[in-house]
């Protein structure tokens, strides 16, 4: 019987302290008795203030990334740059987006190489960014030739390009 009552006596021991574990664990969310009812409204303002302040400020680097990436593609189409330098340009410029994944890139850009990728990455905005299609067309088959000399290869976009 002894041994029973010791059993309880520990069990309920153990009870109590996770019961003042947890109370005090509720009691530390919770605003002091005194403060303001609008307490906890303003703690979550201000985490929602945070929050909206990080996504717009992802969102003017998104913003940022994709200027300069019509920059780059202009540049190629006004022959400023080649297509090579375009696409080394266009790597930079997502190797330094801390949230680029090069997995899905690679799954989802056709190409041999990531430098291929990114120079068929950089023909894409060149679509966007001339807005003449006839020039485009122009312009994009004989970057696609260039492709081709360049990656020695038969070039997948041009397919791709004049089924949509």
């Amino acid at each position: 019987m002894r041994a029973f009552h010791s059993h309880y006596s520990s069990a309920i021991s153990v009870a109590l302290v996770l019961i003042v574990t947890l109370i005090a664990a509720v009691s530390a969310d919770r605003p002091p008795p005194d403060a303001d009812p609008g307490f906890r409204g303003i703690q979550y303002a201000a985490a929602d203030d945070a929050l909206g302040q990080s996504l717009d400020d992802k969102r003017q680097l998104v913003a940022c990334r994709q200027e300069r990436k019509k920059e780059v593609a202009l540049a190629l189409v006004r022959g400023r740059r080649t297509l090579l330098e375009a696409g080394a340009m266009f790597r930079e410029i997502d190797e330094q987006n801390p949230d680029f994944n090069f997995e899905l890139f690679r799954k989802f850009n056709p190409g041999a190489c990531d430098e291929e990728r990114h120079c068929r990455q950089v023909l894409g905005w060149v679509c966007t960014v001339t807005g003449d299609e006839s020039v485009t067309d122009d312009l994009l088959d004989g970057y696609e030739a260039e492709l081709n000399q360049l990656f020695g290869r038969r070039a997948v976009a041009v397919a791709d390009r004049k089924t949509k």
